[in-house]
């Protein structure tokens, strides 16, 4: 009914809304290049496939734990998911295929507990110029290896008492502690 209504609608603001699935804004917002719905209650983003032009998609502050619906969502540039329930990198790894996504937003997210999460994620994602409102620098595109891409996968959360341990001693490395998922 709304793309009926308003075909050319190019960006849309649902604030504190109720939006059961995206499908609920039907078909014909063909036009749509930017959503934001934040706090409006969504669990998960089943239903995106009806928006293909979205470009910016923010969706903060709802429930959502998979992003497997964003993959392959040809023109999205910006993604922001803050305070949602992301919790591993099998999910960060399926917005590789997401070929111009060059902004995206975990703060506030289980994922951001995992070690090495901003190398990591710019490992995966790695045409990402901005992560957590914070310019990618050469540092956060250091590539890890296959130890601690391993750990990372294993959802090994970074040591609280270790990293201010080290962050003490200077070192840029953390200490780890494993904390297996229980998916």
């Amino acid at each position: 009914l709304l793309g009926h209504l308003t075909p050319n609608l190019r960006e849309l603001k649902l604030v504190n809304s109720v939006l059961r699935s995206f499908r609920d804004l039907g078909t014909s917002l063909i036009n749509l290049r930017i959503l934001h719905a934040s706090k409006c209650k969504i669990s998960d983003l089943d239903g995106i496939s009806v928006l293909p032009g979205l470009e910016e998609l923010y969706v903060p502050f709802n429930k959502i734990q998979d992003v497997t619906p964003l993959a392959m969502h040809e023109h999205l540039q910006v993604l922001d998911l803050e305070g949602n329930c992301i919790q591993d990198f099998q999910q960060v790894d399926q917005l590789s295929t997401c070929d111009v996504l060059t902004s995206l937003v975990l703060n506030s997210n289980p994922i951001k507990e995992i070690v090495y999460y901003r190398r990591a994620v710019v490992q995966l994602v790695p045409r990402l110029v901005s992560l957590d409102d914070e310019d990618i620098v050469d540092k956060d595109r250091q590539r890890l290896n296959e130890e601690q891409m391993t750990k990372v996968f294993q959802n090994v959360k970074e040591s609280k008492r270790g990293k201010k341990k080290n962050s003490s001693r200077g070192r840029g490395d953390s200490t780890i502690e494993s904390h297996m998922s229980g998916s």
